[in-house]
């Protein structure tokens, strides 16, 4: 392997390493509690929202009863209160973390 076949080799195999790293991210993420409680998996949303340190019993699927599930009206409007609150800074933080390394870097994968 000559160094000029082995540069555009490793500029490949350095451009794929975040998609890698991704699928990754990928395979490690829970499901979402409120598709595990519409498919009646109830216990299961139960250890995911916990581990997301979502209050079980708010969200939106849910008429605070186990055994009645169905989907309620849920506003479609943001207030900012919600989005810049204490329980979404973090996610709201580190999504626009990664569209701004994203996009001062130009990896297109994240």
């Amino acid at each position: 392997v000559t160094s000029a076949s082995l540069g555009w080799r490793l500029m490949f195999a350095i451009g794929a390493l975040p998609a890698l790293l991704q699928l990754v991210g990928l395979a490690t993420l829970p499901e979402s509690p409120r598709w595990l409680v519409l498919h009646g998996r109830i216990a299961e949303a139960e250890e995911v929202a916990a581990r997301l340190g979502i209050d079980f019993l708010t969200l939106p699927v849910t008429d605070n009863s186990v055994g009645a599930v169905k989907p309620l009206g849920v506003s479609t409007i943001a207030n900012f209160r919600l989005i810049f609150g204490k329980q979404l800074r973090r996610r709201l933080f580190v999504g626009a973390g990664l569209q701004l390394f994203q996009q001062l870097s130009g990896i297109n994968t994240i």
